[in-house]
């Protein structure tokens, strides 16, 4: 089952406080270096590297001199602000050693549950790689409006799987696996990530710069196998770390592994036609293209529009007898679609002022009944 790691193409690696500060006295600035340097000789093996990065806060408090992470959420969007600053230059500063630039990007818990902010945010991210930029993820601790924990970044980084359609999620931190014993005893090296009894073996985490722990882990990593993504938990100061465990080293870490492939579960999910809002009538060229052709939707081969959609909903794929091709996410409201009819890609921004996708649907984001 290891070998699965060495076949991902897109990994989000989320990186936890405990390894971004050196003993929770400064920001470790070397081991940042070394993550970047791993980082880069993935992407020259071809893989899409995300990074979910935790401490800001924690960044943030040493730089202002306090002893403790405070409680006060004010206090904590002071040290987010700070310590934002100090980790986005440091990673900038890494990465550009190696050809490559860093890119920022905030997000909340109500971004990613805002249609519009994220569908926007997968945009920006998806493009951000097509430019050789390494995407640095965070949790925008300084707006947030939930209780603000180092969890968060956890149950982000599965949310950005989904995002994303990663193959898997590797949750760096400062321990080798989940441990048997409460937590004495050897290192689970691999079991299914739907599997709840791994609970037992979970013991609570006790101070530390961070407050997340294992148990957020399993549960990151449960969200992340119901988009088909497997989970690898590792030591991130361990030698090497990423390459061995995107090679298949068997010998790092705990593999949590999704019942469901990720091309699979996401074409069931689609399938299951949940909150179908509209439809789109294709001609006779378009559902070969969708069908035979395994193709993204083309304004141009859409004959008709019916129903009221915004951009992400689900509709319903119909040829012109009025048979369900399939389902798909549409990449315009209905209104935008119904002026897009018929026309040519190249042809969108003059008909409605903008463009968002050149294609309807994309064939990523589509469940064809064949």
């Amino acid at each position: 089952m290891r070998t699965l790691l060495s076949k991902a193409r897109r990994i989000v690696v989320k990186v936890g406080s405990s390894l971004l500060t050196a003993d929770g006295t400064q920001l470790d600035l070397n081991y940042i270096r070394q993550l970047s340097a791993q980082v880069a000789a993935a992407r020259l093996e071809g893989k899409e590297i995300v990074i979910v990065s935790s401490g800001a806060v924690a960044a943030g408090v040493q730089r202002l001199g306090w002893e403790k992470r405070p409680i006060l959420r004010a206090d904590i969007q002071v040290a987010a602000a700070v310590g934002q600053m100090r980790l986005s230059d440091a990673y900038e500063d890494a990465f550009s050693r190696h050809g490559l630039h860093a890119g920022q990007a905030l997000l909340t818990a109500e971004d990613m549950a805002h249609r519009t902010l994220y569908l926007n945010a997968r945009t920006a991210l998806r493009r951000m790689l097509d430019c050789r930029v390494i995407p640095v993820v965070n949790e925008n601790d300084v707006i947030a409006t939930d209780a603000v924990n180092f969890d968060d970044n956890d149950r982000l980084a599965a949310q950005i799987v989904n995002l994303l359609e990663a193959d898997v999620l590797l949750m760096l931190t400062d321990i080798d696996g989940l441990r048997t014993d409460g937590g004495k005893g050897d290192v689970v090296r691999q079991a299914a990530a739907a599997d709840e009894t791994l609970l037992r073996y979970v013991v609570p985490r006790v101070g530390g710069v961070g407050s997340g722990g294992m148990s957020t882990k399993l549960q990151a990593a449960r969200v992340a196998a119901r988009s088909g993504a497997h989970s690898l938990i590792a030591n991130g100061r361990a030698d090497d770390c990423l390459h061995r465990a995107l090679s298949g080293d068997v010998g790092i870490g705990t593999l949590l592994v999704a019942d469901t492939p990720r091309l699979s579960a996401r074409k069931q999910w689609l399938a299951s036609g949940l909150r179908v809002c509209g439809g789109m009538v294709l001609d006779a060229g378009a559902v070969r293209a969708v069908v035979r052709d395994k193709k993204s939707l083309l304004p141009a081969g859409v004959s008709k529009v019916h129903g009221d959609f915004v951009r992400g909903d689900s509709i319903v794929l119909e040829n012109e007898s009025g048979g369900i091709v399939g389902y798909a996410l549409v990449n315009y409201d209905s209104a935008a679609a119904c002026r897009l009819c018929g026309i040519n890609s190249r042809d969108i921004a003059q008909i409605i002022g903008y463009v968002h996708e050149e294609e309807m649907a994309h064939r990523d984001n589509m469940s064809i009944i064949e």
